[in-house]
């Protein structure tokens, strides 16, 4: 569950943001340069997903 003051980060390039107001689909972020712009649920990932899913990868390729 995304709310605010949440840190998240955009999928497509990386850029970290801090959440600001939820609507339904619609999560409204201050990004790190200042810019706020309206993203859905799919286009971002919560900081902590983020540090989980990527435990979860390295720990994958340390198995291998």
């Amino acid at each position: 569950m995304i709310k605010v003051g949440d840190v998240v980060t955009y999928r497509l390039d990386g850029t970290i943001g801090t959440v600001v107001d939820v609507k339904r689909d619609k999560i409204q972020i201050v990004w790190e340069d200042g810019f706020t712009s309206w993203e859905t649920r799919q286009s971002i990932l919560k900081n902590e997903d983020e540090f989980i899913y990527y435990q979860f990868k390295i720990n994958e390729l340390l198995n291998d």
